[in-house]
């Protein structure tokens, strides 16, 4: 019959193993973490720390995404904004476009307009020019037709207006002549009186630039003599025209004549030489479609001189 707890030598045994144990001896207790066991730890540990390839993956992939989707707003939405579709004419001309009696009373108001300044244009290419510049979106067209300076513009504002424009800027253009010569000249080398270049004078907080549906053009003084003094117009698809390159249309200021371009075709106006004193003067619609989402972006009501200062 087998002792209770084992043989005197087992006992021994553990005893002896115990005591081992307990000055410095190299057996473990069951809830005490050997060195090996640190080590094992710590190795665990380590592996914590390493890149994991998936996760590396799922970084590249956003960061792709976020990169090919800045590009695809770059792309849905350029920097230029174009209402213009391929369906517009280049170039539509109308004669005797206001009444007769409507024009002389436009004619007379402009020849002698009160607010006639600097152009707040580009500089370089309205250089030798005066006239002012309205800015207004939909909501400020009944500021502009009550404004009792414009009076004799609504007519013609009514007449040109288009159903689905909601922006627009009014620019008197006075090309001026330089005294000198019998037969007068502006005296700069320049072979234009305006440069080349697109409308795009729309008053909009916005980083983009807008570019006008549709520009209307009335003549409202021609000098009886003028020579020069055309309209030069080139398809926006056109590379930007060279100085010397024949337009692809021609039209020739006409008292009461209009014209109506679209709005991304580049145009200058050629230097002019007249005899007389007369100026040429023309009054300029820019007309604007708008995305709605622009829309409480837009410049209600204004009235600019060259300088970018308001005048009312």
């Amino acid at each position: 019959m087998k002792q209770k707890g084992g043989s005197a030598r087992q006992r021994k045994l553990v005893v002896k193993s115990t005591k081992q144990n307990a000055n410095g001896g190299h057996i473990a207790s069951p809830n005490r973490p050997t060195h090996e066991n640190n080590n094992q730890h710590e190795h665990e540990h380590d592996h914590d720390h390493e890149p994991n390839p998936f996760k590396l993956f799922m970084l590249f992939n956003v960061f792709l995404g976020a990169i090919m989707y800045a590009v695809y707003l770059l792309v849905s939405n350029p920097f230029y904004m174009m209402s213009n579709n391929a369906e517009q004419p280049l170039v539509q001309v109308e004669d005797n476009y206001m009444e007769q009696a409507v024009f002389q009373l436009l004619k007379s108001c402009l020849s002698d307009h009160p607010l006639v300044a600097g152009n707040d244009l580009d500089g370089m290419n309205f250089k030798g020019t005066r006239g002012f510049v309205v800015k207004f979106s939909e909501e400020g067209v009944s500021d502009f037709q009550s404004n009792r300076n414009f009076t004799c513009l609504v007519p013609y504002f009514e007449r040109a207006r288009l159903p689905n424009a909601n922006a627009f800027v009014m620019n008197l253009l006075i090309c001026e002549l330089a005294s000198g010569n019998k037969m007068q000249r502006r005296s700069d080398a320049n072979p234009f009186a305006v440069g080349t270049h697109l409308d795009n004078t729309i008053g909009i907080n916005s980083w983009r630039t807008f570019v006008a549906h549709q520009v209307n053009v009335l003549y409202a003084v021609v000098p009886n003599d003028m020579r020069g003094g055309d309209l030069h117009v080139f398809p926006f698809e056109h590379d930007f025209p060279q100085d010397n390159e024949d337009p692809v249309e021609r039209v020739t200021p006409r008292e009461n004549r209009m014209v109506a371009f679209k709005g991304n075709a580049f145009h200058r106006v050629e230097q002019y030489q007249t005899a007389t004193n007369t100026l040429r003067v023309s009054l300029v619609l820019e007309q604007y479609i708008v995305p709605k989402s622009y829309k409480s972006r837009l410049t209600k009501y204004e009235v600019e001189n060259r300088k970018g200062g308001l005048m009312m």
